[in-house]
């Protein structure tokens, strides 16, 4: 629990948000870096053991056993949280950001659940980080670049799913129902972090979003440009995930056969050769080499990978078009 200080401290320089002031709590410097990470998910976000071990891509076993070791630590301290003040919570803005980020990116991608967008989860990681740019000792280049990423992505959300909630594919969204005020706030806060900052993740991230953003359409989007980012971002941030994602705008830049091979090795990768989007990387690739069969085997490997009803749905969806293309 957040330990007790006098209301009159709390001026307008300083962290006056209750989950804010929660969020910088729970980062105490007296816990290891991930076990902040994953007591703030637990106690400020509120997600369930499973979820924040497929954000940080760990076991749940481990993340509850880092839950356990982080709470000994602080009842062994007998301090409680302390809320520290704006001037010295900078230490704690980069877990702090981070946690934001995976609370956003639970809810813009949900790993459990019946639907792909816990639209209140992203806004709420939303709200947050714009009152983490309304206190002047903390605002930074970062957090600017972070709004900007949940700006340009919450911008696509009406078009994401039908009236029915099946899920859009990028490729055949609607853009008339992306939300270009959220678009153009978006590049605004990009610009200013891109003007301060060298290249970071969140950064590099949201200028990838800003490329899909500003793109008329799917055919017309700068793939070569999104896979140089890409390759900029695993420079600054290595991750199978960003690998992943960089395979897939090769596939679009220079077609499937470039992409397979990279594909195919993430495929050995321990965390990744039984996730969803790997197979459903893979199985567009054969697909569009036009080897059904292989298309197939990835598409069934991918629908028994998810547990999210409607991406179920999508995938089923894809199998029942490969059923009708052999037909």
């Amino acid at each position: 629990m957040e330990a007790q200080r006098p209301e009159t401290l709390y001026l307008d320089h300083e962290i006056s948000d209750s989950q804010l002031r929660l969020l910088f709590a729970c980062c105490a410097p007296a816990l290891a870096p991930k076990g902040q990470l994953i007591l703030t998910l637990k106690q400020v976000s509120g997600l369930k053991t499973q979820e924040i071990a497929h954000s940080l891509g760990m076991r749940a076993a481990a993340v509850e056993k880092a839950l356990q070791r982080s709470k000994g630590v602080l009842q062994r301290q007998k301090q409680g949280l302390q809320v520290p003040f704006a001037e010295t919570a900078r230490p704690r803005l980069e877990v702090v950001q981070l946690v934001l980020y995976l609370m956003y990116s639970e809810g813009y991608s949900a790993s459990s659940g019946a639907d792909q967008i816990k639209k209140e989860l992203c806004l709420e990681a939303m709200r947050l980080s714009r009152a983490l740019l309304d206190i002047p000792a903390l605002a930074c280049a970062g957090s600017e670049a972070l709004f900007a990423l949940m700006l340009l992505h919450t911008a696509r959300f009406g078009a994401r799913s039908s009236s029915a909630g099946a899920i859009t594919e990028l490729e055949f969204q609607d853009r008339s129902l992306w939300d270009r005020d959220l678009i153009h706030l978006g590049i605004v806060y990009l610009n200013r972090a891109a003007a301060k900052a060298t290249p970071n993740r969140y950064l590099l991230e949201a200028a990838i979003a800003a490329q899909h953003c500003l793109a008329p359409t799917f055919t017309a989007t700068n793939w070569s440009l999104i896979r140089g980012l890409y390759q900029r971002l695993e420079a600054v941030h290595p991750s199978p995930f960003v690998r992943l994602n960089g395979c897939i705008a090769l596939l679009y830049a220079q077609g499937p056969q470039a992409a397979l091979a990279s594909l195919e090795e993430l495929a050995t990768h321990t965390y990744l050769k039984h996730n969803h989007l790997l197979q459903l990387g893979l199985a567009k690739s054969w697909q569009l080499l036009g080897d059904t069969e292989k298309a197939r085997v990835h598409y069934q490997q991918a629908l028994a990978a998810t547990a999210i009803a409607a991406e179920k749905e999508f995938i089923s969806r894809k199998i029942l078009e490969l059923e009708r293309i052999k037909a």
